[in-house]
């Protein structure tokens, strides 16, 4: 009978202990579900973006991103001049255009969050005619900037923010040296090869971004600011901003993590300091990998619409970007 009655206990402790496993283990994925959720990449409700590179996000993010770029002209028009009279070269050429950045942002509260990015661009002409004509511009600089968050549910999110961009321009201007060589007919120190000069430029920032479901998403910058002159006896300028982008995650639609997004740009603050004066129109189409929140790899597409110095107009630049994200 004893023999009858441990049994009888030990099955109804082994039930007992199945049942609490059984109610624990749904416990125990929801906690992992949520300790996962804590590395949240560029998600709002349900949708996971996938942004364009370089451009400021409307989330609150620890992150760090790392880009790499090269593009270069496209039917590049140097009209022909004279220095005394004498002919110099031909009204052909092209420009070439190198670019890295890499920024860490840091959320110090889930309202506010600081980031720092250092730059390095340089354009240069890619034959002896565009040299001559165009020189070589680099730029390196360090920006300096906060986000605070002013709304976030799960459809939308607006943020904004004050950047402080420190910069140092370098122009190496051959055309303009050999006309005031020739002009003085000698070589002067007012009349100066190289050209470098800091520049400060202090930019205010609103950006927004809306979930229409899962698939789909749409985010928008504003930027307003004022700049330093980036050449000697230069003016002070405003600066205005403007970038929409549509992303889709086709994770959502056809499970293959992957997401597109196509952005239009509209920017008066150029990055090369020849080309300070006019508007710059960029259109953008990214395509990433949106399998983890945690991590985002890209390749992303651009032309870009922009003044030259010296050209007959506008010139087209056709460019690619490679860039990382790391979320934390």
């Amino acid at each position: 009978m004893r023999t009858y009655i441990w049994v009888l206990l030990l099955a109804l402790t082994a039930g007992r202990g199945v049942a609490q496993e059984t109610t624990e283990a749904p416990s125990a994925v929801v906690q992992g579900a949520e300790t996962r959720a804590t590395i949240q990449g560029p998600r709002l409700g349900d949708h996971l973006f996938s942004p364009i590179a370089t451009t400021t996000l409307p989330f609150i993010r620890t992150m760090t991103t790392l880009n790499v770029g090269a593009g270069i002209s496209s039917g590049l028009d140097l009209p022909l001049f004279t220095i005394g009279g004498q002919p110099v070269y031909a009204s052909v050429g092209e420009l070439a255009v190198v670019g890295f950045s890499a920024r860490h942002e840091q959320a110090i509260k889930p309202w506010l969050s600081v980031y720092l990015e250092a730059q390095l661009l340089g354009r240069l002409g890619t034959s002896v005619t565009s040299l001559l004509g165009q020189g070589v511009n680099t730029v390196t600089g360090v920006d300096l900037g906060w986000k605070i968050r002013i709304h976030e549910d799960q459809r939308w999110s607006v943020i904004t923010g004050l950047e402080l961009q420190n910069g140092s321009y370098t122009t190496i201007d051959i055309q303009r040296w050999a006309e005031g060589v020739i002009d003085s007919g000698k070589v002067t120190s007012d009349n100066q090869l190289f050209d470098t000069k800091p520049a400060l430029n202090v930019a205010w920032m609103v950006s927004a971004a809306h979930t229409f479901n899962r698939a789909m998403g749409l985010y928008a910058t504003l930027t307003a600011g004022v700049e330093e002159p980036k050449v000697r006896n230069g003016e002070y300028a405003l600066l205005l901003d403007a970038l929409l982008a549509f992303s889709v995650d086709w994770n959502a639609i056809v499970e293959l993590p992957v997401g597109t997004t196509l952005g239009v740009e509209y920017r008066e603050n150029p990055t090369i300091a020849d080309s300070e004066d006019g508007s710059y129109k960029n259109v953008y189409l990214r395509i990433g990998y949106t399998g983890d929140d945690g991590f985002g790899l890209g390749v992303q597409a651009s032309y870009q619409y922009a003044p030259v110095a010296s050209a007959s107009g506008p010139v087209q630049f056709f460019g690619g970007t490679l860039d990382m994200r790391f979320y934390f």
